[in-house]
């Protein structure tokens, strides 16, 4: 039996286990970049993530083989890695005296707007390749909404 990608239950399973390895790989970086380029964490995770997007929005389009999608996958996998703990050090920084609550919502935030996107992605879209497109325009359109906010933030 194939899922809606065309994967088979073992290959679903192999492709999963590969993005957690992605995300973390992303994570365990982060010292090594931190330790060469530390103003730069932030920008190369968003680069990688952004890539994934555009990655997402191709094979969408193109309707590539799944290899296409693993990859796609893999980069935002890995781009969230490099970025959820800087994004969640900033988060506690910025609340010192309330560091529990702050880590507390960042991940009930970071859960929820993924079981949210991905529901109403599936509930929305007609077909799998446009949820794939919509999956790929939600993620950049988030990065954007990340940039916005941090120029507000300052």
């Amino acid at each position: 039996m194939l899922d809606a990608a065309g994967a088979t239950p073992a290959q679903a399973g192999l492709f999963y286990s590969g993005v957690a390895c992605a995300i973390i790989g992303g994570t365990l970086s982060v010292p090594m970049i931190l330790k060469r380029w530390p103003t730069r964490l932030k920008a190369g995770g968003t680069l990688v993530l952004g890539s994934g997007a555009v990655a997402v929005l191709i094979v969408a389009a193109s309707g590539a083989p799944l290899a296409g999608l693993f990859v796609a996958m893999a980069l935002i996998a890995f781009g969230a890695g490099l970025t959820g703990p800087a994004l969640l050090a900033e988060a506690i920084e910025r609340q010192r005296e309330r560091a529990s609550a702050a880590t507390s919502l960042f991940g009930t935030m970071q859960m929820g707007g993924a079981a949210l996107i991905s529901t109403l992605a599936v509930r929305i879209a007609p077909d799998p390749a446009v949820e794939l497109a919509l999956i790929g325009v939600l993620v950049l359109l988030a990065l954007g909404l990340r940039a916005w906010g941090g120029r507000e933030a300052r």
